[in-house]
């Protein structure tokens, strides 16, 4: 009977997040049409809306013990990547690292789907998210996306500006989270743009992990577990001269440290 106390709460906390955001999100968006805000303003208001009721609300799930390690050594023009489990990684990334990182300028790559969704699909909107439009979702071969190259002309663009990027290197979600999806080659190739754009400035890439957070939902079932998500802030930024390297590189990191967790 507990699990599916706990199961009912995670929903109904994600549906808080979403409405409470929602609300929020449409009273930015009208005090900056009716007093003309920049769109810098704007966006820096509702990505600390995101983080701050993220936090908050996520706290109310008391058996989810949350820790965060390593230095938080973002800088505000960078792409950000990490391992993707499940629903609420990304709730759960920025509710605790967006008092530590400059989010004020940062755009998440999103599956289109989600931009359909009744209080979602604005919330994404306004955060100014870049949709990705699948034609398949593969585990473990490459996904294929109708809108490529509008998604990476999205990306360079607000990389130009001097804002941040974050994308799942893996796709989609995984089904075995001591195990890497195939990895995608999305935020190699913004990079390798971004360098042959400016080859003497070339954007850096900052890797995070997040495990532990399977035992509380599986993938395929409901939230019904209870325990600690570690969050990992890995050393250094990273630049890659190939997509050989670069996948050797998130090999490297995540092998081990995903495969060193207990699932149950």
């Amino acid at each position: 009977m507990l699990k599916y106390f706990r199961a009912f709460f995670v929903y109904l906390d994600l549906i808080m997040i979403y409405l409470i955001e929602y609300i929020l999100m449409r009273i930015v968006n009208l005090f900056s049409y009716i007093f003309r805000f920049d769109n810098n303003t704007r966006l820096r208001y509702c990505l600390n809306i995101h983080g701050f009721v993220s936090y908050y609300i996520l706290k109310l799930l008391f058996w989810i013990k949350i820790e965060v390690d390593g230095k938080t050594d973002l800088t505000p023009n960078m792409l950000i990547t990490c391992n993707h489990i499940n629903y609420l990684d990304a709730n759960i990334l920025m509710a605790h690292l967006y008092d530590k990182l400059d989010f004020t300028k940062l755009h998440v790559f999103a599956d289109s789907v989600l931009f359909d969704i009744p209080l979602l699909g604005y919330v994404m909107k306004s955060l100014e998210c870049i949709p990705v439009k699948f034609i398949n979702r593969c585990f473990q071969e490459k996904n294929k996306i109708s809108n490529a190259e509008e998604m990476y002309d999205l990306a360079t663009d607000y990389l130009k500006k001097g804002h941040s990027v974050f994308i799942f290197f893996e796709g989609r979600r995984n089904k075995d989270p001591k195990i890497l999806n195939k990895i995608q080659y999305g935020l190699y190739n913004i990079a390798d743009k971004m360098k042959n754009k400016n080859p003497s400035k070339p954007i850096p890439i900052k890797f995070l992990g997040i495990r532990g957070i399977y035992k509380i939902w599986n993938t395929f079932k409901h939230p019904t577990g209870t325990g600690k998500v570690e969050i990992k802030i890995f050393e250094n930024n990273h630049h890659f001269e190939s997509s050989e390297a670069y996948e050797k590189k998130i090999n490297h990191l995540y092998g081990e440290w995903i495969k060193d967790q207990n699932l149950h």
